[in-house]
């Protein structure tokens, strides 16, 4: 599962803006679009400076998802996540930085709009009951 120690690493070592608001969820998240179902590994809200991040994100879900807080389209973001995934793995960091997150909630599932259904979450567009969802709020960078 991805924590939030892992997610800090990935951002301080990017060029990309950190976005304000981390969403970590501690199940799987699937997606329901009319007839259509499918997982998730992350995901933006458009307009809003924040990332969802599920317990399979990897680094380059974690820069995709901030490429969209810039306003990349889809494909946009999937070349900067692939090309950031593999500067962070194979060339010496040059550039960092220090971002330090903050736990804000421990269950914010219900302001996503997650329903719990066996073991992993359901995202439609009408809130749901609560579940485990952990909120980190940017503290600074430095």
């Amino acid at each position: 599962m991805v924590t939030i120690q892992e997610v800090e690493e990935v951002i301080s070592k990017s060029f990309l803006p950190p976005p304000k608001h981390i969403y970590i969820s501690e199940k799987p998240v699937e997606v329901e679009r009319g007839h259509e179902r499918f997982w998730i590994m992350g995901a933006q809200k458009k307009g809003q400076d924040m990332i969802i991040l599920t317990p399979y994100s990897t680094v380059e879900n974690i820069i995709h998802e901030m490429s969209h807080n810039l306003g990349f389209g889809e494909l946009g973001a999937q070349i900067i996540g692939k090309l950031g995934a593999l500067r962070q793995k194979f060339l010496p960091c040059i550039f960092r930085r220090k971002v330090k997150y903050s736990l804000k909630e421990e269950d914010a599932a219900e302001k996503l709009g997650f329903k719990e259904a066996g073991g992993h979450y359901i995202l439609k567009e009408q809130p749901r009951t609560s579940f485990q969802v952990k909120h980190f709020v940017l503290e600074g960078v430095l």
